[in-house]
Parts: C-alpha cells; structure tokens; sequence
C-alpha cells in the first residue's frame, strides 16, 4: 500500500493558518456563495472516510496537530484559534494512489489568502472556472471556496475534482456520493471495502471472518480520560450469515450483538497515544 505523505501537509497548513490569524481582528469574512454539504466534495471511490467534529474532540484534535507539528513553529494558542473556526472535518483517502481530500465546514475568512500564499513561501495562484485556489510546491492544494467551506488536498488528489463537485452540488445536480454515518459529538469512519480495516485489525486473532461487504464506526470519548470507546458495525453481504458471525465473534471473547443485517461490535478501549500512533504510522 503505498501510504499518503500527510504529515508535511498538515504541517503547512498549520504554519499557513498559523499566519492567516494575524490579520483576524481587522478583517472580515466574505459572504458564502451557498450552502453545500462538505461531504458531497469527497470522491465516491476512496478506501477510507472520516468524520471529526472538531469542537466536541478540541483536546484531542490539538494534541493530533501537536504529533505532526512542533509547538516551535505555531503555538499552543495559534493552534486552539485555528480549531475553533472548525465545526467538522471530512476526509477521505485513496490507498492506490496516497491522495487524501479534507473538507471542513466552519467560519473561513476567505479574502486572507492573499496575506500567506505567495510564491515566497512556496505557493503558486491557481484558478479553475470561477474558482481560485493555491497550490504549494509539496503538492498540496488549498482553497478557501466560500466563508463557511474550505477544503484542502494532495497533489494526486487533485483539488479541481473537489471544486467542480461543488459547482455540480450548488446547481442542483446530482453527483455520487459515498454518504456514511456521521456524528454531532463522535468520530466517525468508513470502509466501502471491509478487508481494509478488518485484516490489519484482527490480524493474529483467531477469528476468521468472511462475507463482510463494509465497516463502519465510531470512536466515543470517555469522559475525563484520554480514552476512546471505539464501536465497529459490520455490514453483511448475506443478511443470513449475521447469526454464524456473531457466535465466531462470541466465542472469541468480543461484545456482539445483531442489528438487521449488521454485527456490532463493542467493548473496544484505545488511548488517545494509540490512535495518534496509528495516524503517525500510516503518513
């Protein structure tokens, strides 16, 4: 699998934002152009997607930030201004090619851009249709598209696909969407293609699973820890195998339960360390 270059992105995008912050008390944010679900901008046929309210994780979304960016390059408190203008993050990833896509809904001050993405600090001006966006000499694409939607992505993950999603989105026309569950105050996740997450999951268990078409999730803070309760729903090709499956996941020593033609599993506890650790383990 070759493993999408995250790190150094993010990293940008902090210092940018990081930048754009000093000029917030005397501008204003320009008006949206309309109202489209940050969703609708992610390709249909990524691996993996996400889902992040940013304010009901603040901790824990800083402390994600502070694994990739040093405290030496954006303070603490640059960091916590940043976060609060996001109210959610989509993102979604590409495993053949690396490319990730991020969308996030919020409160952008869209006419700052011009303060932070020169040709000095490695961006490039870029337009398509109506739109302007910047791209960076890593490869990474960012645009500001209207006051309440930003939306960023790697150079293999082209950033026009996500504009032209919008334009698509604001006229009214249908485009395919990978829609999945998401949450108010949970971190949510997707995969279209089960064997992406169950087999490095359950990898030297014995548990042998089959006959699973999707999984998704959801990862549950626990309240005065720096903990996750995380739940996993199974989504079953055959309605008739949820039964069998239960038992295998029974016996094995997990909470089980069915739900139509799903198996849910519970009782799973990670560290905010751990799931840092993983993030950092597949940039």
């Amino acid at each position: 699998m070759r493993r999408p270059e995250l790190k150094k992105g993010l990293a940008l995008f902090c210092a940018a934002a990081a930048l754009l912050l000093a000029f917030l008390a005397s501008c204003s944010s320009a008006a949206g152009a309309g109202s489209v679900d940050p969703m609708s901008l992610l390709d249909s046929g990524a691996n993996a997607y996400f889902s992040v309210p940013v304010r009901e994780n603040f901790d824990f979304s800083k402390k994600v930030v502070f694994s990739f960016v040093s405290k030496k390059d954006v303070s603490e408190k640059d960091i916590e201004k940043i976060l609060e203008r996001i109210d959610t993050l989509y993102s979604c990833v590409d495993f053949s090619t690396g490319g990730i896509q991020m969308s996030s809904s919020g409160n952008f001050p869209v006419t700052l851009s011009k303060f932070f993405m020169t040709e000095k600090n490695g961006w490039k001006s870029k337009k398509f249709g109506l739109h302007k966006y910047s791209e960076h000499s890593s490869g990474l694409d960012l645009s500001f598209i209207s006051s309440d939607l930003a939306c960023v992505s790697t150079g293999s993950a082209p950033l026009e696909k996500m504009l032209s999603r919008y334009d698509s989105a604001l006229a009214g026309g249908e485009i395919d969407t990978t829609e999945f569950p998401t949450d108010e105050r949970d971190i949510t996740f997707f995969f279209p293609n089960a064997s992406d997450i169950l087999d490095p999951l359950f990898e030297g268990l014995p548990v042998r699973i089959s006959g699973v078409e999707s999984v998704s999730g959801s990862l549950f803070q626990v309240s005065g820890r720096e903990e996750f309760d995380m739940t996993l729903r199974l989504t079953l090709r055959d309605p008739k195998h949820v039964r069998a499956l239960c038992a295998i996941f029974s016996l094995a020593g997990f909470q089980v339960s069915a739900d139509g033609s799903d198996v849910v599993l519970g009782g799973f506890r990670m560290s905010w360390s751990d799931v840092i650790s993983m993030l950092q383990g597949a940039v």
